[in-house]
């Protein structure tokens, strides 16, 4: 690391000390999750949606993100590569060329002019076990830490899970299969879409379009409020899980009478916003760049140890 980057870790690791508690079971910095969970008070299991972000997240936050797999690995062409070379360099984000949903049309129209004819479902299975080149992160996408158990209890449980995500579906769906996590029926993934010919494999468009972006996630409840309103029309508590003050909007545009508890993920080398921004924006916060997904996981068997037993 950097000096830089050692001061702020340093920094980070005080902090966390004077306030945190390491949780008992994965020794992961977790702070808030007494006030999350009085914000489902008289909520139960049978209440609840989890709605989680994918990159950095369920993933750890050294990991390669979406748009790093797809436009920038030897596996794709070197002309798609040098168009992503400046959507993915953000040592100076004033320099980036698109700004907004722009960053990701741009993106989109990259990938249909270089990468239809390789872009198959073959080869996005095997992206996700590359190193980009270039990008966010040169490390392949790395699951996090009590990412696949969270899930899995999820499942046991029958509680629906929403992962939004700005990235793809088809890399999402390719990396958990790859590690054994499946989706079960109670998860619904909303981003954005590879459309392939199913003849040749090759690519053919992307949805939805406009794209879902890390700039519109307000439109979560919209996108999505057949799931919501039919599929779970009886479920009424959110637990909102991100690493970007940006995942808070999932829960904008969502009826009044939902209960929201918020948990962040604070990645300690991201640099868009202090511990401190995450503490007053999140209910509750995971701290570090492996921080595991355990204290998730004992919150939603505190919420569960409360219910009613089924009848």
């Amino acid at each position: 690391l950097s000096l830089g980057a050692c001061a702020v870790a340093a920094g980070v690791a005080a902090h966390v000390a004077r306030r945190a508690l390491l949780h008992r079971r994965s020794g992961t910095p977790a702070l808030g999750f007494d006030a999350a969970l009085a914000r489902l008070s008289g909520s139960s299991v049978e209440d609840l949606i989890l709605i989680v972000d994918f990159d950095r997240t369920l993933t750890d936050g050294d990991s390669a993100q979406c748009h790093d797999v797809i436009g920038a690995t030897s596996l794709v062409p070197e002309s798609l590569r040098a168009g992503f070379a400046p959507l993915l360099d953000f040592s100076d984000p004033a320099k980036v060329p698109y700004k907004g949903d722009a960053w990701w049309v741009r993106a989109n129209e990259l990938l249909l002019t270089h990468a239809s004819r390789v872009l198959t479902p073959e080869t996005v299975r095997r992206l996700v076990h590359e190193a980009p080149l270039f990008g966010t992160s040169t490390q392949p996408m790395q699951l996090r830490p009590g990412a696949a158990r969270l899930l899995a209890r999820l499942s046991e449980l029958d509680v629906p899970v929403l992962i939004v995500s700005a990235g793809f579906a088809d890399i999402i769906a390719a990396f958990l299969a790859a590690r054994a996590v499946p989706l079960g029926s109670n998860v619904r993934v909303c981003s954005n879409r590879l459309v392939h010919d199913p003849a040749s494999g090759q690519l053919t468009g992307i949805e939805p379009s406009p794209p879902i972006t890390g700039c519109n996630k307000q439109l979560t409840f919209e996108r999505n409020r057949d799931w919501f309103t039919t599929t779970h029309r009886r479920r009424r508590t959110l637990v909102v899980v991100g690493d970007s003050l940006g995942d808070l909007k999932c829960a904008e545009g969502v009826p009044a009478d939902y209960a929201v508890a918020t948990v962040g993920v604070f990645n300690e080398r991201d640099g868009r916003a202090s511990l401190e921004e995450y503490e007053r924006a999140f209910a509750a916060v995971i701290v570090g760049n492996r921080g595991s997904l355990a204290p998730l996981t004992e919150l939603v068997e505190a919420v569960c140890a409360r219910s009613p037993p089924p009848r």
